[in-house]
């Protein structure tokens, strides 16, 4: 190996600032986080009524931001974060 892969290979993966999904999650009770695990894995509930159950229960998760992170496009993936919470 190189240096540079060596380097790499020692360094751990970066993850970002907690999101506002991960504080809502750090928040919410086990039944809840379950539901919301199901929910993000469900294609039948579209992100926008996820994030307007999320809004009325006391969580601002913006559509985009379950949007991402169901296309895989954020640091995390939906499997990191039930790994983590669940």
């Amino acid at each position: 190996m190189s240096k540079l892969a060596d380097a790499l290979a020692e360094t751990p993966a970066a993850h970002s600032k907690p999101t506002k999904l991960m504080e809502a999650l750090t928040a919410m009770d086990a039944d809840d986080r379950v539901a919301v695990f199901a929910a993000l894995e469900n294609p039948q509930f579209s992100n926008p009524a996820l994030s307007k159950v999320l809004k009325a229960n006391g969580y601002e998760i913006s559509v985009s931001a379950l949007k991402e992170l169901r296309a895989g496009r954020l640091t995390r993936t939906i499997a990191d974060l039930k790994e983590e919470y669940l």
